[in-house]
C-alpha cells in the first residue's frame, strides 16, 4: 500500500492505537510521519496511542504528573496559607469551596470562595452597600487564563482576574499528586506583611 494511502488509513482511535504505533518506525520517514500524527491529535488521543513522553520521575524517584494526568476538573480539598513561622491561616474557612480545570488545549480556570458568604441585601449585583461588597470581595478569588505543565511545576498565565494585580502575570506553582490528589503550591509570598506558602489540595470531581 502506498503511503500516502496508509496514512489516510490510520484513525484517532482507542481500538486503531496497537497498529499506529507499530507503524511508527525508526527511519527518518516514520519518525516525520509519527510527529505528523501527534500534531494532528488531540492531548487525550496522543497519550492514549503513546506518542507522548515516557513517565517522568522526580529527584527521589517518585513518577510526575503528565498532561493527560492534569486535563479535567478538581474539586477543592483545603486552600491554606502556612508562613515561614509554621503559623497557618485559611483565608476562605476550613470548608472553602472551589474547583480548578485544565483543558486539553491548554487553558485553566480557577475559582474558590468561602463556603458561607452573605448575600447582598437586595437582589441587585450591581449594587449592594460597601460593606457589603468589600465581604463579597474578601471571600472570592477567581481567574483564568493559559497553563505550560514543566515537570513538577506548573505556570499559569493569568489572563483575567478578580484580584487586577494578577492581570498579565506568570505565577509558578510546585506540583505534586499524593494519593491522585493535585497539590499546588505557590512561592513564599508577602500576605499582610508576612511570607506565607499557599497549599491547595484539589481531588478529581466526580458526578
Amino acid at each position: 500500500m502506498p503511503m500516502r494511502r496508509r496514512v489516510s488509513c490510520w484513525t484517532r482511535s482507542r481500538q486503531g492505537c496497537s497498529a499506529q504505533r507499530a507503524d511508527v518506525g525508526s527511519t527518518p520517514t516514520r519518525s516525520r510521519l509519527s510527529r505528523s500524527l501527534a500534531g494532528s491529535m488531540g492531548m487525550r488521543e496522543r497519550a492514549t496511542c503513546g506518542l507522548l513522553p515516557s513517565p517522568l520521575f522526580d529527584a527521589d524517584g517518585r513518577e510526575m504528573m503528565t498532561a493527560e494526568d492534569l486535563i479535567g476538573t478538581w474539586r477543592l480539598v483545603s486552600f491554606e496559607l502556612v508562613s515561614d513561622q509554621s503559623e497557618t491561616i485559611y483565608p476562605f474557612g476550613a470548608d472553602a469551596r472551589g474547583y480548578i480545570t485544565y483543558t486539553a488545549d491548554g487553558y485553566v480556570f480557577v475559582a474558590m470562595m468561602g463556603a458561607h458568604r452573605t448575600p447582598f441585601s437586595g437582589g441587585d449585583q450591581l449594587g449592594g452597600t460597601a460593606e457589603e461588597k468589600v465581604a463579597a470581595s474578601d471571600t472570592f478569588l477567581g481567574y483564568c487564563g493559559r497553563y505550560v505543565l514543566r515537570g513538577d511545576r506548573i505556570e499559569h498565565d493569568i489572563e483575567i482576574s478578580s484580584f487586577p494585580n494578577w492581570c498579565g502575570e506568570r505565577h509558578e506553582r510546585d506540583l505534586d499528586n499524593p494519593g491522585g490528589q493535585l497539590c499546588l503550591s505557590t512561592p513564599p509570598m508577602k500576605v499582610r506583611s508576612a511570607e506565607y506558602v499557599a497549599r491547595m489540595i484539589w481531588e478529581r470531581a466526580s458526578g
